[in-house]
């Protein structure tokens, strides 16, 4: 009976027209919930406004964002997501000129250009602040409840701050960070 089937011309093109239909049926629904999933996270915030997907950054000599030249400062270096919502995005650091280089960590949502939204309910309203000081980023430990660890070590009360260097591993929550000093 199969031989039948695979004699006749037109059956071949039939059976060859189900199955191109079948396979671009199911890439299509990967893509519909692929973009369902990204509208989702979006909604619910989980791109902190600092967040910069894939791309290069547009910026001129200086280091200043070509769009947004007279109000927006891009700052050196930056966070790497390695656990968590996002994996692989980056965090660029960014400031309105004259204002200090002074950024928030938190759940909760904060100043443009000045807070980090992480998105994980073990991450607290207002969990770190990093501050960037004669060209070095420090962070600094703000939530009571919650510890900030800085390549597995704990910034407690001994030692709430802690200075930066490249490749540091941060662990906000259940978020783990990988600072870059670019």
């Amino acid at each position: 009976m199969p031989e039948l089937l695979l004699d006749n011309p037109l059956m071949v093109i039939a059976v060859s027209i189900v199955l191109l239909i079948a396979t671009i049926s199911v890439a299509a629904s990967g893509v519909f919930f692929a973009r369902k999933r990204a509208s989702r996270r979006h909604r619910h915030g989980a791109l902190p406004p600092m967040m910069v997907t894939g791309g290069r950054d547009r910026r001129d000599r200086n280091g200043t964002s070509s769009s947004a030249k007279e109000a927006v400062q891009i700052l050196p270096g930056h966070l790497e997501v390695e656990v968590g919502s996002n994996v692989g995005e980056a965090i660029r650091f960014m400031r309105l000129k004259g204002e200090p280089a002074d950024i928030t960590i938190g759940a909760a949502e904060g100043p443009r250009h000045r807070h980090i939204k992480l998105p994980a309910e073990t991450v607290s309203r207002t969990h770190a602040r990093m501050q960037y000081e004669q060209g070095r980023w420090r962070i600094t430990n703000l939530s009571a409840s919650n510890p900030t660890l800085v390549n597995g070590q704990e910034l407690d009360s001994s030692a709430r701050t802690r200075l930066l260097d490249d490749g540091d591993m941060i662990q906000i929550g259940e978020m783990l960070l990988r600072f870059r000093a670019d």
